[in-house]
């Protein structure tokens, strides 16, 4: 196995390798962006492409189970595969409906349309597992050399009248066409036997050139059941032949969705990092801030969640506690009114002042932490939710907005305007969310405070390494840069894991700016 140091800094690597002003992830690592895109692959049921080709170009999911994941190039075609002309593949969709797959570890190709080094050519489908390795060239059978609708099976009757006769494994094959390929997808729920549903169909792709895995458009690697300690086997071995990071993700056929990440690390030892790599891991922490803060998408992908599950970016100032040894944890105030006060900074929110001088940065909700954090309610303004109930309402005005009937951007004006004292709160869907978020956008000029107010609820005591603490911040000036100095070398100590410092400035372009670390001065008195 490779050294955990190794497979930091490989991952970071990756995570760094053409990173562009505002990169193409939002997520902490390659791992989420690649779970985003499988899902939005399989949930993509276009019969084709925009240019008239078959669907496996553009949505979709390749999948093809390793049966030997010690193997160190487990990516080259076998010799098997290259004397019968196949490497076997499986094509999982939402409406394929499939429940079991091939194998419990092994690779997924991106859509074979994305650009890549070495591209990849289908040579023929299967309804369902069609015994390849037995066929004439992987395709055909010696009764049936040539292609389904060759030979006439160019329809549901006749393709089940051909199947019930010679079985999934002696069937004639499909070209892999636009037509062919989709209808090899509908006939799937005309199995004589339904059960048969349940299995994996079959592509097969040809082979391709030996010890190229850095030009194969691998996009990720799966498991699924006892299957992970073989897919890690994989990673390692891909990433000592390559020097790339490449992602495991977890495939579960039966449960929406269907694609989940876990990092297998999280975050990296300080004490085994030069300063260079500091700076470049509070770089790429930049980035993805920047790429948050311009990302105003009102809600999530593929379901709907709102939006700071996804984008956005969570600050909260530490004015007192920053001098605390632990001051990652709520206080007691927070434990006592169920609530850890932040601000949802993003690009049309119009936050022109971040009040206090340092703080903290949390990742994105959708980050997958091992202590994940749960958003009370939140306040297009600065709510003074310290004097409140739960964070959120007073005893006497315990209703949300949209149950005092505050529905849009106005009638949530006059209630501020005739409610002085209270604002009522915003529940944290994505519908109304977006509303706190666009009150600011919109209306700016009338609002008292520069700053919007998102309560999340008091997670576990002394966990600093477990929570999705992204960064530090600091206003600019001398004394925020003191603290939150201070705050990194506390939390280095606690944890020996490394979180950079960033500026933060609401006026400027960029608004995250990323700050080396420098040891706090010794004081010898």
């Amino acid at each position: 196995m490779l050294p955990s140091l190794l497979r930091y800094l490989l991952l970071l690597l990756a995570f760094l390798t053409g990173a562009q002003p505002y990169p193409a992830f939002s997520a902490p690592d390659p791992g989420q962006s690649a779970v985003l895109h499988l899902r939005q692959r399989f949930n993509d049921i276009r019969p084709e492409c925009p240019d008239g080709s078959a669907a496996y170009n553009c949505n979709g999911v390749l999948i093809r189970a390793i049966r030997d994941p010690s193997n160190p190039t487990f990516w080259n075609p076998s010799e098997e595969n290259v004397a019968r002309k196949g490497v076997s593949f499986s094509y999982i969709r939402a409406d394929v409906g499939n429940e079991v797959l091939a194998g419990d570890a092994g690779l997924i190709m991106s859509e074979l349309g994305a650009p890549v080094g070495q591209p990849l050519t289908v040579r023929c489908v299967f309804p369902l597992n069609a015994a390849t390795d037995s066929r004439v060239d992987s395709c055909g059978t010696t009764v049936f050399p040539d292609p389904c609708h060759v030979i006439g099976v160019i329809d549901i009757p006749t393709w089940k009248a051909h199947f019930a006769e010679y079985s999934g494994t002696r069937t004639c094959y499909f070209d892999p066409t636009a037509e062919w390929f989709q209808f090899s997808v509908e006939v799937r729920q005309h199995f004589p036997i339904p059960e048969h549903r349940r299995f994996w169909n079959e592509v097969v792709i040809a082979p391709w050139p030996q010890d190229i895995p850095e030009q194969l458009p691998l996009e990720a690697l799966y498991y699924s059941g006892e299957g992970l300690s073989k897919a890690r086997q994989m990673q390692d071995s891909f990433m000592q032949a390559t020097g790339k990071f490449i992602p495991i993700v977890r495939v579960e056929l039966t449960r929406e969705p269907v694609f989940f990440y876990e990092p297998r690390e999280p975050v990296t030892p300080s004490a085994t990092l030069t300063h260079a790599q500091e700076d470049q891991i509070g770089q790429s922490v930049v980035l993805r801030l920047r790429e948050r803060f311009h990302d105003t998408r009102p809600e999530c992908p593929p379901d709907g969640k709102a939006a700071f599950y996804c984008n956005g970016v969570f600050v909260r100032a530490l004015n007192v506690d920053w001098n605390s040894p632990t001051f990652w944890n709520p206080v007691d105030k927070d434990i006592q009114r169920n609530g850890v006060s932040f601000i949802f900074m993003r690009e049309d929110a119009n936050i022109s002042t971040v009040p206090g001088e340092a703080g903290i940065i949390m990742s994105e909700f959708d980050a997958h932490a091992r202590e994940q954090l749960v958003v009370g309610c939140a306040f297009p303004v600065n709510a003074q939710t310290d004097a409140r109930e739960s964070s959120c309402y007073l005893p006497n005005r315990p209703m949300s907005c949209q149950k005092s009937r505050v529905w849009d951007a106005q009638s949530w004006l006059a209630y501020y305007e005739s409610a002085l004292d209270f604002v009522c709160y915003f529940e944290p869907t994505a519908r109304w969310f977006q509303l706190s978020i666009e009150i600011r956008r919109d209306h700016a000029d009338k609002l008292r405070s520069g700053w919007n107010e998102v309560i999340i609820r008091p997670w576990t005591q002394d966990i600093p390494e477990r929570l999705p603490l992204e960064a530090l911040w600091y206003d600019g000036s001398a004394e925020g840069l003191m603290r939150a100095r201070t705050m990194q070398d506390r939390f280095i100590s606690a944890t020996g894991l490394f979180i950079p410092i960033v500026r933060i400035q609401p006026d400027s372009t960029q608004v995250f700016h990323y700050v080396p670390r420098e040891p706090l001065p010794q004081n010898n008195t």
